[in-house]
């Protein structure tokens, strides 16, 4: 039996585009990117504590959300509906989970690519490190493999996608630039790829996932610290630390 909801007037900017038969994109087009970010990732959250049977998964990125939904349960204007409503009725309250966020302290091993990214910049390999552990960054969203993806400083000009990917054995833990994002990786093996690599923790982040209270939510920060290649042996093995609460 279709699921049948009431429709609420949405408060937020945003459009909903129907994706084969069990799948809408909900896009927020708010002018803040920030707010477009929080906007997407506070509907998953919402859909995911309402407990919508129809719903299957939510996959949330910078400014939007793909929803995949049972067919058999409910149909695409039926999912629009509650899209809608949650949209209609978001508050501060929606946001708890950004103000839960944790603070991540990675240690890098600066290298790899990160002398002609700074070239190509036109500023010194020690700026560009500055730049990147002078705050923490935000986890925006999670990649294809677990990778925390996130938007870089704003400090930091766009840095050169490669033009043409290579293929790359990935250990994991590398921390990489492409436009005006970063991210690290989790996963490990042969990858092809555009991304610049900069530097490396030798932080298991695959399995500092798994363990409890280190998910690496959507919100939590990642505050980088710099390491010396003799320095890299004293962290392997060690769990990544918590430096407190977002402020």
């Amino acid at each position: 039996m279709i699921e049948q909801l009431p429709t609420v007037q949405g408060l937020r900017s945003y459009t909903v585009e129907p994706l084969g038969e069990s799948y809408v994109l909900i896009t927020f087009t708010d002018e803040s990117e920030e707010d477009r970010w929080r906007h997407a990732h506070s509907i998953c959250r919402s859909l995911e504590h309402l407990g919508y049977d129809a719903v299957i998964s939510t996959y949330p990125a910078y400014d939007s959300v793909l929803v995949e939904f049972d067919a058999l349960r409910i149909d695409t204007a039926g999912i629009t509906r509650i899209l809608d409503g949650l949209a209609g009725r978001y508050s501060e309250a929606d946001e708890a989970w950004l103000r839960d966020a944790v603070v991540y302290r990675f240690p890098i091993r600066f290298g790899f690519d990160i002398e002609p990214i700074a070239s190509e910049l036109g500023i010194s390999i020690s700026e560009l490190i500055e730049m990147e552990v002078s705050e923490p960054i935000r986890i925006r969203c999670r990649a294809v493999g677990g990778g925390l993806m996130m938007r870089n400083h704003p400090t930091v000009p766009p840095v050169r996608r490669l033009a043409s990917p290579v293929i790359r054995e990935t250990l994991g833990g590398e921390f990489n630039l492409a436009g005006h994002q970063c991210s690290i990786g989790l996963s490990t093996g042969r990858a092809t790829t555009g991304w610049r690599t900069i530097g490396r923790t030798p932080v298991d982040v695959a399995a500092e996932f798994l363990k409890p209270g280190r998910n690496f939510h959507i919100g939590d920060l990642v505050k980088l610290e710099p390491i010396s290649s003799d320095a890299w042996s004293q962290h392997v093995g060690r769990p990544i630390d918590v430096i407190g609460a977002d402020s």
